[in-house]
């Protein structure tokens, strides 16, 4: 079941770094690099995206992706938090708190 809807601008931010941070530390599906998975190609699809394309989703939220982040031992997951100098770097909030708004979020499905 799967969810299409509008995030508030208070949090799509956050949810887009964490998205990007935890591409860094998780595959996406099938074992691609999520940029690449998410990537959007027109027919003939391919693994490889367009230059244009290559930069990932725009604005779009994977909640399964980070759904994700709920699953990480505690270390991964205050790496993916922190940033450790990759990606966005730093979210701002602490672990728990990215756990309690993607509890809320899974709640609405």
């Amino acid at each position: 079941m799967f969810l299409l809807g509008e995030i508030q601008s208070a949090e799509v931010d956050l949810l887009m770094n964490l998205q990007t941070n935890l591409s860094n530390a998780v595959k996406g599906l099938g074992d691609l690099d999520f940029l690449t998975y998410r990537a959007m190609s027109t027919p003939p699809a391919t693994l490889t995206p367009p230059d244009d394309s290559s930069k990932g989703p725009m604005r779009f939220v994977d909640g399964n992706f980070i759904e994700t982040f709920l699953y990480l031992p505690d270390d991964i997951a205050n790496a993916v938090v922190q940033g450790n100098g990759k990606a966005v770097d730093n979210l701002g909030v602490s672990v728990q708190d990215v756990v309690d708004i993607l509890e809320a979020l899974k709640r609405l499905r």
